[in-house]
């Protein structure tokens, strides 16, 4: 083994994970103060988000056996920490809330209180060998509690057989919301702030029955009214910012919603600093004497670094163009 430095901005970053997990449990339980032990789900109740879960869970439940069973004890909490804070909370629980709300109808409502239950058993028990006193506080606030954790079992896995189609299918959505969001943080759009539209362009007839089907729940995380389709062969939409996925282009109509000029600018005066950053890091990766003497973890973030910097100079280049039209 080897000693391991004590980390104060580790302390601190898990104390925030504890207080996620924390409000986590809180949202749930508001949500389930009318729901019963052994409550279950219809699979024709079930949408692309809850399938999605319940195969995550699925496959974390899995991961985490093995990593433990191998003693790999900090990648089995980094499996946790990311699938809570990022899975779970970040979109699970987002994507939950209309349909706890009851507009999506009672059998909905039920459906997603049944799938919140059986996560947060799974999530409390695979969580208790890294933090069990927070975790058996928590246990005892849920319906499903019964006696301590510990002798209640490990969790098997939700589903027999990973479904990896459905995955796929909500990475390229959660892609969409993702690209959108990014688009109204470069274009400083407040997070609030509802905007009209957002324009996609789909060449794939799958990923275009898939993003139709999902519209409410990118509409929902994005802050947009609506998503158009655009007809294939069209011009894109003019003063818009745009971002390239596979087979998909996601163009945001921005003439209206800002000064273009001064859009137009600041979007020059990014250009101009991170061509000034590609070229510090090209100079840096051209210098023998850096690239023998540095440490090979400093060499592979100068790399990154650089091509995260190339990707955003193409995106903004991009932007201008469209915004100069």
């Amino acid at each position: 083994g080897r000693d391991i430095f004590l980390s104060t901005e580790r302390i601190a970053t898990y104390r925030l994970f504890m207080n996620k997990l924390w409000n986590a449990s809180r949202f749930a339980l508001m949500n389930l103060e009318d729901s019963e032990p052994g409550m279950t789900w219809h699979d024709n109740e079930l949408q692309l988000h809850d399938k999605w879960i319940l195969n995550r869970i699925s496959q974390v439940s899995t991961e985490l056996t093995r990593l433990l069973d191998g003693y790999f004890f900090g990648e089995a909490a980094r499996l946790m920490y990311d699938f809570v804070w990022g899975e779970l909370c970040d979109w699970y629980l987002e994507l939950s809330k209309p349909a706890l709300r009851g507009e999506e109808g009672e059998a909905r409502r039920k459906t997603t209180q049944a799938i919140l239950l059986a996560l947060f058993e799974d999530v409390l028990k695979l969580l208790h060998p890294f933090i069990p006193f927070v975790t058996e506080e928590l246990w005892h606030a849920f319906p499903f509690c019964k006696g301590i954790i510990e002798r209640t079992g490990w969790p098997a896995p939700r589903l027999e057989k990973i479904d990896q189609n459905v995955i796929e299918e909500m990475d390229l959505v959660r892609e969409v919301i993702r690209s959108v969001r990014n688009l109204r943080a470069e274009a400083h759009i407040a997070p609030q702030q509802v905007i009209p539209r957002a324009v996609l362009s789909v060449h794939n007839d799958e990923k275009l029955a898939l993003i139709r089907s999902s519209e409410s729940q990118i509409t929902l995380l994005t802050k947009v009214e609506r998503i158009e389709i655009m007809e294939r062969g069209t011009e894109k939409p003019q003063k818009s910012l745009a971002s390239v996925l596979d087979d998909v282009q996601v163009y945001l109509p921005v003439g209206d919603l800002l000064e273009i000029d001064k859009e137009i600018q600041r979007l020059k005066n990014d250009l101009s600093k991170i061509e000034k950053d590609i070229e510090k890091s090209r100079t840096k990766l051209a210098n023998p004497q850096f690239v023998d003497r540095a440490p090979e973890e400093i060499i592979i973030k100068e790399k990154t670094s650089l091509s995260d910097n190339e990707a955003k100079r193409d995106r903004i280049r991009e932007n201008l163009s469209s915004l100069n039209d």
